[in-house]
């Protein structure tokens, strides 16, 4: 009989794991490749990184050299933690250069928020804790380090413990804000140039916040006396905010300081809105565009019949699209001339990309001008109004005879008949019109009439006589009009002229023509009264002789010259003599004269570079040093040589470096090993110098993350103390230092610690662990003939399971569903261990009453069997419980007392055969009973079936 006393579902053991193109010129092909081409653009979407507590990665798109970005630092923790803050701003990149991205977290409670918040503290219970400060949200070039941040977005700090809950300051921007709070003092804001100071404590027994450091947020101050009121931890930025000060105090109100808001880094053009971030961080980046395509002019526009030219830069090849109207489809400069407004689509490539932009070119409309009155006369003496339509403005020309020269109105009242031309313009483009103002015309001319010749009078007839003719006509415009012309009888002439030049003179006739060589020159000409005469010239030439002569002096001698005058001036002296034939002669004198020289020089050499002096010397060192010398023209100079000498430099630099990185020297070689570099140079001032860079490569950090390969799946709290001390730990069961597995679902996870040196070195290490299944060890009993049959149940844990089996403290086996003998009566404590394939462990416990349930009464071993194979008595078989139960051995004899057969509990029941399977003979049979549990004598059920006789009938 088996009683079920209870399960202990707690009585479980851990075993801790061990830890182990270009383009053709035909403009149809230009059109089909634009669509390919748009392939190599930047796109400009936009990238989100949400907070996920590890560091994310950008890589800049080609032809991007510019991104817009966002950043939004994290908020601190609590409800009165600070808000974070948010920078905007353009940044200059590299297109395929690798940006790190680390967005800050919420701070929690006590725990600090990702990327610098500071820690907030516990206390005596969950509702009194301080809050940890926002993280900070900034971006990092290679080699990721606090120096390499680009943009720092601030988080704001934690909310005070205790129960006032004392506010965090807000993430700021050139400075953060100040935690409050009634009683431990909140932490300091942050600043460019520091971090926030940590919050002093009420008391002196109490524990003042942290100081805020470069990216990271000073811890809150420890109630070191009572555990109530802590101070909040400070929030991240360019630099983090104080750490808020303790309570200490040990009832009443009470609470520690809110953590400083930290400070944010904006780059140059940026903006910064402080405390506007409730939540989480986030960056967004968007590239700027690809090339920089500038189409000048921006605005193009022409008026009808018109053109533009259109050029652009910022590309090396260029393609246009878009209509008619151009003179070529390629190149950075054509010529637009659409018939009207029209936008062109420019392409251009350069080796690594594509890009595009358009440009519009408007073409105006030429104004139509109308003016009235269309045919205005003053043949009646009055002046007459005009009036210009069609235009936005007008100018008039000629002014004469208008009372304004601008204006769609205007009166005229000229002295004669005039042709007076408007000019319309209307949004940029022009038109004329001209409109001719009628006048009565009285001319009163003289004309003169050559000998033998007619004359055209006004009125169209012709006349050969000198004398007065009057003419009387209408003009076009309307007008009666008169002109009296008097004709006058003019003279013509017939003249000769002589004239002698000396050679090198030139002459000139009459009609404006100039000779230089003898000869006779007839010229016609006409009078004033435009009558033709004949002047004749004869030209003679004399010649003349010329000589020439030079003279070297020095300055300030004298040259004579030949007409007998002198001079000490350079140059060249025309000198005419009279000459036997009446022209001069000429003596040109070229004077030379040299320079006495009066130089100062300044002159420079270096330090390790020897000067030699004009007079062979080397100069001692700087200073001035005069010298009297006579020049190559035999003229006394004077030099004054005013030296400087230049320094040479040694000099010695001692940078470091992370491995890993590399160091430019000032030749500009990039080097990366530890070592010792001379680099020859040249200063300014031309002189060889060096500088010996003695460059030290530090090591990066080695990481030591101590994290298992597994943990157990009631490990819900794992603390990690990292080496070495000071980093950053990351992952999704990261909380702070601890690995939290709380609602965390089986599976392998991942944790990163990142840590920067004193050196500025940085490094990352990444451990992967299993979190295992949680084991259910189950398992049901039933108890037969003295033994608890055990079937096990279990489930769950982390590959197959292995088992050990305890009764009392005792282990029996270690199969999984064995079978556990009692030997006597009574209370049997039965312990299932389930272990699976990391050592984790698990275990159940059942308590049995356990009771003999071997009954025997009414024991009889039948003494006839009939082997006739009808199924009916055919062979030998104890009662059922002692079948069943029993260990027993029934020994079968013949008459001879020879055996013929052993029957047990485990070997088949005597069938009247031997046990080599020959059927045995009818009659009578004996048999001997023994059982192994119980001596034959001691059951009174048993004693008397010890022996006795079976009969085989057929």
């Amino acid at each position: 009989m088996v009683h079920l006393l209870g399960r202990n579902p707690d009585a479980m053991t851990r075993l801790k794991p061990v830890s182990l193109c270009r383009f053709g010129f035909q403009r149809t092909l230009l059109l089909l490749l634009l669509g390919w081409m748009s392939g190599n653009h930047a796109d400009g979407q936009s990238t989100n990184f949400n907070f996920s507590g590890q560091v994310q990665q950008y890589t800049v798109p080609p032809c991007v050299n510019q991104i817009q970005v966002q950043l939004r630092g994290a908020k601190g923790g609590g409800f009165a933690g600070g808000n974070g803050a948010t920078v905007n701003a353009t940044l200059n990149v590299t297109p395929g250069q690798v940006l790190e991205i680390r967005v800050g977290g919420l701070g929690g409670c006590p725990v600090a928020g990702y990327n610098g918040g500071g820690v907030g503290k516990a206390a005596n219970v969950a509702a009194n804790a301080s809050c940890g400060g926002g993280g900070a949200s900034d971006i990092r070039v290679a080699p990721y380090g606090l120096a390499n941040r680009l943009a720092v977005a601030a988080g704001g700090g934690g909310m005070g413990g205790g129960t006032t809950d004392a506010i965090g300051g807000a993430g700021g921007c050139a400075t953060g804000t100040a935690g409050t709070s009634p009683f431990g003092v909140g932490g300091g804001a942050a600043t460019q140039f520091s971090g926030g100071a940590g919050g002093p404590p009420w008391n002196g027994n109490g524990q003042a916040g942290a100081v805020g450091a470069s990216g990271v947020g000073g811890a809150g101050g420890t109630d070191l006396s009572f555990n109530f009121g802590p101070g909040g931890g400070g929030g991240a930025g360019f630099w983090g905010g104080g750490g808020g000060g303790s309570d200490c105090f040990g009832s009443g109100s009470l609470g520690g300081g809110g953590g400083g808001g930290g400070s944010s880094l904006t780059p140059a053009g940026g903006t910064c809105t402080g405390g506007n971030v409730t939540g989480n961080g986030l960056v967004t980046i968007t590239p700027i565009g690809g090339l920089a395509l500038n189409v000048t002019p921006a605005s193009p526009f022409f008026c009808p019949g018109g053109s533009v030219t259109l050029n652009i830069t910022g590309a090396d090849t260029y393609a246009w699209s878009g209509g008619e109207g151009l003179s070529a489809y390629t190149g950075n400069s054509v010529v637009a001339q659409p018939g009207s407004t029209t936008t062109y689509t420019v392409v251009g490539t350069t080796a690594a990309c594509t890009d595009s932009t358009t440009v519009t070119v408007t073409v105006g409309n030429t104004p139509v001008i109308h003016i009235t009155p269309p045919n205005p006369s003053l043949c009646t003496g009055d002046p007459v109004t005009l009036t210009a339509s069609g235009a936005a403005t007008y100018s008039w020309s000629p002014s004469t005879g208008l009372n304004v020269s601008a204006g769609p109105v205007v009166v005229a009242n000229p002295g004669q008949a005039t042709t007076y031309t408007v000019t319309g313009t209307a949004q940029g483009c022009s038109a004329q019109a001209t409109v001719t103002v009628a006048f009565e015309v009285e001319v009163e001319t003289t004309a003169y009439l050559c000998p033998g010749a007619t004359y055209n009078l006004p009125d169209g007839t012709t006349t050969n006589a000198a004398g007065t003719y009057v003419a009387n006509f209408v003009t076009a415009l309307g007008c009666d009009s008169t002109i009296t012309t008097e004709l006058v009888p003019a003279q013509t002439y017939n003249l000769t002229a002589s004239t002698t030049l000396c050679a090198g003179s030139v002459y000139t006739l009459p009609n404006g023509t100039e000779v230089d060589v003898s000869g006779t020159y007839p010229v016609v000409l006409q009078a004033f009264t435009g009558c033709d005469s004949l002047v004749t010239t004869v030209v003679d030439i004399l010649p003349v002789l010329q000589s020439a002569q030079s003279i070297a002096l020095c300055d300030g001698e004298t040259a004579l010259l030949p007409d007998g005058t002198s001079t000490q001036i350079a140059g060249t002296y025309a000198i005419a003599i009279p000459s036997s034939i009446g022209c001069d002669s000429t003596v040109v004198t070229t004077v030379f004269v040299n320079e006495n020289y009066n130089q100062v020089l300044q002159e420079t050499t270096c330090a390790n570079v020897p000067y030699l002096l004009p007079d062979g010397t080397v100069a001692p060192g700087p200073g001035t040093y005069p010298f009297a010398l006579t020049s190559t023209a035999g003229c006394d100079s004077n030099v004054v040589i005013q030296l400087q000498v230049a320094p040479a430099y040694q000099l010695t630099l001692n940078p470091s470096i992370c491995a890993g990185s590399s160091y430019l020297l000032p030749n500009g070689q990039s080097v990366q090993s530890s070592g010792v570099y001379p680099v020859p140079l040249v200063t300014s001032a031309g002189c060889d110098s060096i500088i010996t860079v003695q460059l030290v490569v530090n090591p990066l950090p080695q990481l030591n993350l101590g994290v298992a390969s597994a943990y157990c799946f009631d490990q819900t709290v794992v603390p990690l103390s990292p080496s070495p001390a000071g980093g950053t730990l990351t992952g999704p069961t990261v909380q702070g230092f601890n690995l939290v597995h709380n609602g965390v679902a089986p599976g392998n996870y991942n944790v990163q610690y990142n840590y920067t040196d004193a050196n500025g070195c940085s490094a990352t290490s990444t451990a992967t662990y299993v979190y295992t299944p949680a084991i259910v060890p189950d398992f049901v009993g039933a108890a037969r003939c003295s033994e608890l049959r055990l079937e096990n149940l279990s489930n769950g844990g982390a590959g197959d399971l292995d088992y050990t089996w305890r009764a009392n403290g005792t282990i029996f086996s270690e199969f999984p569903s064995p079978t556990f003998g009692f030997p006597t009566d009574g209370l049997y404590e039965i312990v299932l261990t389930a272990v699976d394939e990391y050592g984790c462990t698990n275990s159940v416990t059942e308590v049995f009453d356990l009771e003999e349930s071997l009954d025997l009464t009414g024991f009889q071993i039948p003494n006839v069997i009939t082997p006739n194979d009808d199924n009916w008595n055919d062979v030998l078989r104890l009662p059922y419980a002692a079948e069943e139960c029993l260990r027993y051995e029934l020994l079968v004899f013949n008459r001879w007392g020879g055996q013929v057969y052993r029957q047990t509990h485990q070997t088949a029941p005597f069938a009247g055969v031997d046990e080599q399977g020959s059927p045995l003979a009818d009659g009578l049979y004996y048999f001997t009973f023994e059982t192994v549990d119980f001596a034959c004598g001691s059951r009174p059920e048993l004693k008397n079936w010890c022996t006795g006789t079976l009969q085989i009938l057929r």
